[in-house]
């Protein structure tokens, strides 16, 4: 398991099972992110997503921090 000083681990159940499928449909986000944005929606929805993927940017309610990585020259 992955710790982390703030992180929060959040297990799968109904609920963010059926936010998921339904932000896959809605956004056509690619299942493991769609279950991330779920978690986060419906666990700690003041919580924020630490990402470089951009496709999080058009989940609605989701609070974003999106970094940029650009590789060393």
């Amino acid at each position: 398991m992955f710790n982390a000083p703030g992180l929060q681990t959040i297990a799968l159940d109904a609920l963010v099972i059926d936010k998921a499928t339904e932000l896959r449909a809605r956004h056509r986000l690619r299942t493991p992110d769609a279950l991330q944005a779920a978690s986060l929606l419906t666990h700690a929805p003041d919580g924020t997503l630490v990402t470089g993927d951009g496709d999080f940017l058009k989940v609605p309610g989701l609070h974003v921090r999106h970094i940029i990585i650009t590789p060393r020259p």
